[in-house]
């Protein structure tokens, strides 16, 4: 109808759709293996309901950031949903995972809040796509980027329902998981996203100078259960412990030239409390690459 001229079948937007188009796994995948793919911090898009506001330009430009913060707590003060994935980053990797017969499937989660809620909610999604895998007599393949293989590492360290580690199901299975650039003893890039000295930082700071200045993108990012856990992982060794209130004290002088202000002191224990369990989650050899 549209080639033809004729558009009364259709509705006029507003505004240009940010709904993306939906693709569906070729007929070889639909009956292929599956292959849950994890995108690291930040890679997740979240909305309130239709409104994309991570990462969403216009959005950050009207001064929206400010409806990701968390409370006290660390959960969101909002009603807040993924909405997608960063699909510059992770949709080339999909599509040619569908290529080869993989049914490939995003696992989407809010990198703001605790890794340890993250995990609960991935665990259901693994046992969902196992069922499928099982049904299909096919493996079952977990692709996690950055802070995504820390959500599936916990993830598959929860008992599932025959009161085993869902590692088992996965080597049940035949699969792997497969961690690309992963903090596995945390990462010091967190520090430099605190500090105000990320690259991302100051570009999302110049993004919005008009309507956010970077200090107060760095005081939401700062309550971030998501961002903390990411922090270096206190080792025993002479470096500083960035889940201590002694250490940012030390990092004090250098914030007067600065916009940031430490994590509150609840908060890193918070941190701390979920980096020591992630700590004790194991990764079995035979089960990663």
């Amino acid at each position: 109808d549209a080639l033809a001229g004729e558009n009364q079948r259709f509705t006029e937007l507003a505004a240009p759709s940010r709904q993306e188009i939906a693709r569906s796994a070729s007929q070889a995948a639909q009956q292929g293996p599956i292959a849950l793919i994890l995108p690291g911090i930040m890679g997740s898009h979240l909305a309130q309901g239709n409104n994309r506001i991570w990462l969403e330009p216009f959005s950050l430009v009207a001064g929206q950031m400010r409806l990701l913060a968390v409370n006290d707590e660390g959960q969101s003060e909002q009603h807040i949903q993924t909405d997608g994935w960063t699909h510059l980053y992770y949709q080339g990797f999909a599509d040619y995972l569908d290529s080869q017969g993989i049914d490939a499937r995003p696992f989407c989660y809010d990198w703001r809040l605790s890794i340890a809620d993250s995990a609960q909610q991935f665990a259901q999604a693994f046992d969902q796509a196992a069922a499928e895998a099982r049904q299909r007599d096919k493996p079952l393949y977990i692709a996690a980027h950055s802070m995504g293989g820390l959500v599936a590492r916990l993830g598959l360290n929860l008992a599932g329902a025959d009161g085993q580690p869902r590692w088992r199901t996965l080597a049940a299975l035949n699969g792997r998981l497969v961690q690309f650039g992963t903090p596995n003893q945390g990462a010091v890039s967190m520090l430099t996203v605190l500090l105000g000295r990320d690259r991302l930082v100051r570009r999302l700071s110049q993004l919005g100078e008009r309507s956010t200045e970077k200090g107060q993108f760095l005081e939401l990012v700062r309550h971030y259960p998501g961002v903390l856990e990411l922090l270096p992982w206190p080792d025993g060794s002479p470096q500083p412990d960035y889940l201590s209130d002694e250490a940012w004290r030390t990092l004090a002088p250098d914030s007067q030239t600065g916009h940031w202000k430490a994590p509150e002191s609840a908060a890193l224990q918070r941190a701390r409390a979920v980096i020591e369990h992630l700590r004790q989650a194991s990764l079995p050899a035979e089960s990663c690459v």
